[in-house]
């Protein structure tokens, strides 16, 4: 990721429209910054969510509460907990995203 032409911003969340994104079950509510080559989200997965979706873009992502349990294609897992913080590069381990109990995420992608 290179973050490239973006002058200073300030993200006040409280002002970003939320976004529901189905998943192959449960659902996403996403607020999405997004200027240049740049993407910033703040996820909160509900129960039961499970992308529906391989994710082939690099990211960084912060789990702020609960968990995730990351996917990759050869079928290695992760479970990511609060605190706890993955990052893949673009177009290198595709990825999909479940939550059992749900959780709250910061994206940089």
């Amino acid at each position: 990721m290179k973050i490239e032409n973006i002058p200073f911003q300030l993200i006040n969340w409280d002002e970003v429209e939320v976004v529901e994104v189905p998943g192959l079950t449960g659902s996403a509510m996403s607020k999405i910054w997004e200027l240049g080559n740049v993407r910033v989200r703040l996820v909160q997965y509900l129960p039961e969510y499970q992308a529906n979706h391989w994710n082939h873009r690099g990211q960084v992502m912060l789990v702020l509460a609960g968990e995730v349990l990351v996917t990759l294609t050869d079928g290695r897992t992760s479970m990511v907990q609060a605190g706890e913080t993955f990052v893949v590069a673009d177009n290198t381990e595709a990825h999909k995203i479940a939550s059992g109990n749900g959780a709250t995420v910061f994206i940089v992608d």
